[in-house]
């Protein structure tokens, strides 16, 4: 099971296994309302690429596109630094394998 801590007085999301250089559902499922840019890459151990024509910097609206599994995709748009939405396509629930 993967798992991650979350920030408490301060400290920023430290995940404590490897992932894939996809995202997957599993990751998807542990972003929160309000993490930052930076606590999503931490968490994730994923950079994400800036999508210009979703994003409007002087308004302070940013979007990352992240690759998923088999073609799927992540969309994280952050409002003044702070994830406001997420939407994903293509992403299934994977299971581990000793479970």
């Amino acid at each position: 099971m993967e798992e991650a801590t979350g920030i408490k007085d301060g400290t920023k999301f430290k995940s404590t296994t490897k992932h894939s250089s996809e995202m997957t559902m599993v990751l998807f499922k542990l972003l929160q309302p309000n993490m930052t840019y930076e606590e999503v890459t931490a968490l994730t151990n994923l950079e994400g690429t800036l999508d210009p024509t979703m994003s409007s910097t002087s308004d302070g609206i940013e979007s990352y596109k992240y690759e998923g599994v088999d073609n799927a995709s992540i969309s994280l748009l952050f409002d003044n630094g702070k994830l406001a939405m997420t939407s994903q396509a293509g992403l299934i629930e994977t299971h581990h394998p000793f479970h």
